[in-house]
């Protein structure tokens, strides 16, 4: 460390010969968000301010406390304390900020901690990867710099062009970032128990260097809100799962872990293992033509279809209706009838009902739509006349936040859930489809981790800036849309669910994620699925039910290879329904073409049947109340290779993950999803003493003996072995 700067220049573990931290004369040690008088997001940083550094031992430590003044010109000071011991690995970082006059201050980004790119190693010779908790989880191989973002002030900024459900607690689920290369590798983590939102990506610096950004929210009703908790950092050597178990040890042990589902229980519905399926009745994909699917429509007609699917796959369904919105797919808040009439619509959900499934549905979330540019759609009278502009979210500068990702399609603006506006709309919304029969909720569908959307408007009754009051919001707001979905119900049990993970504050508030599951070795064809984990599903699969209905896998083996990865990681294994009565066969992030059908249904069907009577059989221990451990050691997996519409595909024959139960028991839970036989040899330490094997198949399920760890799977087979 520089005694005058206090920037960290080095830092080199015991265990390594290499630097974590490549620090540089110039860098800083703080920047600050902020928005000036016209409205424009600014950045101030402690270059150039008056500083001093004071370096003092401790009983069993030290610490360094470097004060700066008036960084940027604002008219504050900054306290950055960096504090060890000799007994801990690990070094934590606490800010302190004093203000002496008004300033409109968003966020804090620190500790601005750098490492060497590659961790000291360069060309073919790279084995580094940075893990980043968004998504399912995202492992980044090898990164170059035009992987990531650049080092600049903007990606961290909460704005409509770095897009509304990116951030913490959000589509980023944890707290956490790591940059690790075998030997080497450094975990860094906000260690604050409330959930308070900040951005926390990786980011480029330089062609060099890669930065570990935090940028942690500041907005509070009388001014910046203190950050009473630390920033921890500590070396650590291995794989992600090495560091995601650091981390685990950790969270597990904060107030959103406290009731997993071994003792808050799960609703029926979900227990029984059923099969998710989306049934889309209007136009095939987002992004297309809207035109009613007649084989769904009337409602009823979709009954005997499920039945089919049902009695192929023997076993219960978990169905979702989805684009079923009067004017057109993700029209919100004037959904309501909907197309198809709203008694043949509560017909087909007491029919649902009557087979002893769970009606379900996914919906818009807190998302004002005005425009659906396929079926000409208008509502910006409705929007107007109905508290639109006084409730949707404001930038910086006041305008309306309207959101890019999806104006080719629709027009749409996130609405802001300090209004009080907002949650009536909600509330009204949830009742009146419980009414209509809806028994399993995905409002949040578009809220992806139970988002609450940025907001700096100074009229709503909130802080003009994002803050701590983003993660209040929506925490005060699921009881409320609980209490309106079980009213509509008249008191029957339901389910709330969410989009693409749920961040750590609301883990104990939902009842199933929609997790978006992508097969080792393939490529998701959408970019925030790229370089996916099962991150989410090792930290917390023990606290929330997961259902996989819309996982990827390459063409023509969608099916097996998506039916497999959602065993595997614990979810429910599921897809998107066609008018025909098979399942989608297409690799897409949510829809795909129906036609031609690029797969073998019935063997996929088969495989499907298998996973879901494995899971409802022997599994349940692990793949619904248990957690995921660190990978097993396996010989002899082939590599699959074939080419299809252009790509080359490659993906092991065999997936599988480790498991533990609540009682301590481990288990290997694998999916041999391709029409060969495989013939693999388990040779992990912690499964020596496995013994018995448990296959299913499209025929049925057999029990056999392990012997020596050597394992023979049929084609098309999923398996426990214990």
């Amino acid at each position: 460390m520089d005694p005058r700067s206090a920037i960290v220049r080095a830092w080199q573990p015991h265990e390594s010969r290499r630097s974590l931290v490549d620090g540089r004369p110039g860098d800083a040690l703080l920047e600050l968000g902020w928005v000036d008088a016209a409205g424009e997001l600014r950045t101030a940083d402690d270059r150039g301010a008056k500083r001093s550094v004071a370096i003092a031992g401790t009983d069993n430590g030290w610490t360094v406390e470097t004060e700066v003044r008036q960084p940027g010109g604002l008219p504050l000071d900054a306290t950055l304390t960096l504090a060890g011991s000799a007994d801990d690995p690990g070094v934590e970082w606490r800010l302190a900020l004093t203000l002496h006059g008004p300033v409109r201050l968003v966020d804090a980004r620190f500790p601005v901690l750098r490492m060497p790119l590659g961790l000291g190693r360069t060309g073919r010779g790279r084995s580094d990867a940075l893990v980043q908790p968004r998504g399912t989880g995202r492992l980044i191989e090898r990164p170059r710099p035009t992987d990531l973002e650049p080092d600049d002030p903007f990606p961290l900024q909460l704005r409509p062009e770095t897009l509304d459900p990116l951030h913490y607690p959000g589509l980023t689920f944890a707290q956490m970032l790591a940059y690790l290369d075998g030997d080497a590798g450094l975990l860094l983590w906000a260690m604050d128990t409330d959930g308070r939102p900040k951005v926390i990506k990786p980011l480029a610096s330089g062609s060099d260097r890669v930065r570990l950004a935090f940028a942690h929210t500041l907005g509070g009703p009388d001014g910046p809100v203190p950050i009473g908790y630390p920033v921890r950092a500590e070396p650590v050597r291995g794989t992600w799962e090495d560091a995601a178990e650091r981390y685990r040890s950790w969270s597990l042990g904060q107030p959103w872990a406290e009731r997993p589902i071994r003792d808050r229980g799960v609703h029926p519905a979900i227990a029984a293992a059923p099969v998710p399926v989306m049934i889309r009745v209007q136009g095939v994909h987002d992004e297309g033509p809207a035109d009613p699917i007649a084989a769904f429509l009337p409602w009823e007609r979709t009954l005997p279809i499920l039945d089919r699917l049902a009695e192929r796959l023997a076993a219960p369904l978990l169905p979702f209706v989805m684009a079923w919105e009067q004017h057109g797919p993700w029209t919100y808040p004037e959904s309501l009838p909907p197309v198809g009439g709203t008694g043949s619509f509560a017909a087909f959900t007491a029919g649902v009902a009557e087979r002893g499934w769970s009606p379900g549905t996914l919906a818009n979330g807190t998302r004002w739509v005005t425009a659906h540019r396929w079926t000409g759609w208008d509502g910006r009278d409705a929007f107007a006349r109905d508290g639109g502009p006084e409730s949707v979210c404001r930038t910086a500068d006041g305008g309306i936040w309207h959101e890019p990702w999806d104006a080719a399609w629709r027009a749409s603006m996130p609405a802001c859930l300090g209004v009080t506006r907002t949650r009536e709309i909600a509330t009204t919304f949830m009742h009146d489809l419980g009414h209509l029969g809806i028994r399993t909720f995905q409002l949040l569908d578009q809220n992806l981790g139970a988002v609450t959307f940025p907001c700096y408007a100074t009229d709503h009754g909130h802080p003009d800036t994002p803050g701590p009051w983003m993660t209040d919001a929506m925490r005060s707001f699921l009881p409320e849309v609980r209490a309106a979905a079980v009213a509509g119900a008249i008191g029957a049990p339901v389910v709330l669910s969410v989009e693409a993970t749920l961040a750590e504050p609301h883990l104990a508030a939902l009842d199933l994620v929609d997790l978006r599951s992508v097969p080792d070795g393939h490529a998701a064809p959408h970019p925030l699925w790229t370089g996916s984990i099962p991150l989410f599903a090792f930290l917390y699969h023990e606290l929330v039910p997961l259902s996989g209905g819309f996982s990827f896998g390459p063409e023509p083996f969608h099916l097996e290879s998506a039916t497999a990865v959602s065993l595997v990681n614990g979810a429910l294994p599921g897809g998107v329904l066609q008018g025909d009565g098979r399942l989608m066969a297409r690799d897409s992030v949510n829809f795909g073409d129906w036609d031609p059908y690029p797969a073998d249904w019935e063997a996929a069907a088969g495989m499907l049947r298998a996973a879901v009577a494995l899971r409802r059989d022997v599994a349940e221990p692990w793949l619904l109340h248990g957690r995921m451990e660190r990978s097993a050691t396996i010989h002899g997996i082939r590599t699959r290779r074939w080419s299809w519409g252009g790509r080359v595909h490659r993906l092991p024959a065999v997936l599988h993950r480790t498991w533990r139960a609540p009682d301590g028991r481990l288990a290997l839970v694998l999916a041999a999803w391709d029409d060969r036989r495989s013939r693999i040899r388990v040779t992990d330490p912690r499964l020596a003493d496995a013994s018995r094997l448990t296959i299913a198949t499209a025929d049925g399920i057999e029990e056999r003996v392990v012997v020596d760890g050597s394992l023979e799977l049929p084609p098309r087979s999923v398996a426990l072995v214990r």
